[in-house]
């Protein structure tokens, strides 16, 4: 009994020495959790003072890069007379020795270089900022505006594509700077068609900027048309683009071409797929469908069970109200749209009435006939003449107004213009 009492008593006494020694090692593993805390709380804090009081976290951290960073910044954030260039490279150098592969420091002193005169020295800086980061937004600017200088356009369109992949709201900065140089250099023309070919995320934003932007439309076309003999050819938005600049212009002729350019397999005449069958309508030349107070109409299966056709439904309404509509490219004459009509028992003759305009211009006179051809199907024909100074015109089918509220729905195919005396 006694020998029992005395192995417990041993037992138990390792088992409080052990404890004792255990403690240290726990306090020690607290007390680590808890540095670790105050370090990173400390950090962030030190952080959050180098960009917003800088002085102060110097004085906490002085081994605090990002501080030295930001009073340099700083120094080059004035006006060109009021920057300190030297400022500026001490706290950058300042940053170098505690952050030697800063691209942010190399990329200042390169800043206070260019404030100071030094180009070439700027050029080796800047050159050396772009090679550790791509993400450098001063250094790239830097070297896009230096390749414009020495008309190395493929490195300018290497830097442009650069920045603006990581940073497209740039484009209000570099896009004044670029376009009169693609105005004024073919070379520099076709170096940013060969970058576009390659459909850099900022190809739509530039291609539709430089087609409203211009000089000539000549310019703008030369992109397109390279990128249209490519393996990217533009798309809708890109040359509806173009399009509306020729048309804003009034050079209606040369719109009608690139429309057909883009839409080469339309159906085209007179009047373009006058039977409703292409799967994408590209306005303004292609059908342009609205919906109104007074009215909507959509494209459906023909009645005939072939092909489409043009549904159009009148509400009534107190005014008159575009359902479709088509710019025309006509010449001086006489001319007769005709097509098929299909029309409920209870729509009124005058529902639906097409008419023309000139573009930008007074409405033409038009008169319409109508022939039956068997029950709610009719033969119609409008007949009308373009004047001179009429060089494109617009082509729209409308509700008319009238006592009955009650809808009415007509159905029109096969639709086409033929001349019946050109002057």
């Amino acid at each position: 009994m006694g020998r029992r009492t005395s192995q417990h008593g041993a037992r138990e006494s390792r088992r409080q020495g052990k404890l004792r020694a255990s403690r240290p090692a726990a306090v020690l593993i607290v007390g680590a959790a808890i540095g670790l805390g105050v370090l990173t709380a400390a950090f962030g804090l030190g952080k959050l003072w180098a960009q917003e009081e800088p002085d102060r976290a110097l004085r906490a951290w002085p081994w605090q890069a990002e501080a030295h960073l930001t009073l340099a910044a700083d120094a080059l954030g004035g006006a060109a007379g009021l920057a300190d260039a030297s400022l500026a490279e001490a706290h950058a150098r300042d940053a170098l020795e505690h952050a030697p592969l800063s691209v942010r420091a190399v990329s200042i002193l390169g800043q206070a270089a260019v404030f100071k005169g030094e180009l070439q020295h700027a050029d080796a800086l800047m050159q050396t900022a772009a090679r550790r980061s791509l993400r450098d937004a001063p250094s790239q600017t830097w070297l896009f505006a230096r390749a414009l200088d020495r008309r190395d356009y493929p490195a300018a369109m290497r830097s442009l594509d650069v920045l603006l992949r990581r940073r497209p709201e740039l484009n209000e900065t570099l896009f004044p700077v670029l376009f009169p140089l693609l105005d004024a250099a073919p070379g520099a023309r076709a170096a940013l068609a060969e970058r576009l070919a390659l459909t850099p995320p900022w190809r739509s934003m530039l291609l539709t900027s430089y087609a409203r932007s211009a000089s000539q439309p000549a310019f703008a076309y030369h992109l397109y048309q390279f990128l249209r003999d490519g393996p990217a050819p533009p798309t809708d938005q890109e040359a509806g683009a173009y399009i509306d600049r020729l048309v804003r212009d009034r050079a209606y002729v040369a719109a009608l071409v690139a429309w057909q350019q883009q839409r080469p397999q339309t159906a085209a005449g007179l009047l373009i797929d006058g039977g409703f069958e292409a799967d994408n309508s590209l306005p303004p030349f292609g059908w342009r469908l609205l919906a109104a107070d007074g009215g909507a109409a959509e494209i459906i299966g023909s009645p005939t069970g072939e092909g489409r056709a043009l549904q159009a439904t009148a509400l009534g309404g107190l005014k008159r109200q575009k359902l479709a509509e088509q710019l025309l490219v006509l010449a001086p004459g006489s001319y007769r749209l005709q097509g098929r009509l299909w029309r409920e028992a209870d729509t009124r003759e005058d529902a639906l009435v097409w008419t023309m305009r000139c573009e930008n211009g007074p409405a033409i006179e038009a008169t319409q006939t109508l022939r039956g051809s068997g029950e709610g199907t009719f033969l119609f024909s409008v007949t009308f003449e373009t004047p001179q100074a009429c060089p494109a015109q617009r082509l729209a089918l409308e509700t008319r107004p009238g006592a009955s509220l009650s809808p009415g729905t007509a159905v029109f195919d096969d639709l086409r213009i033929e001349p019946t005396g050109l002057r």
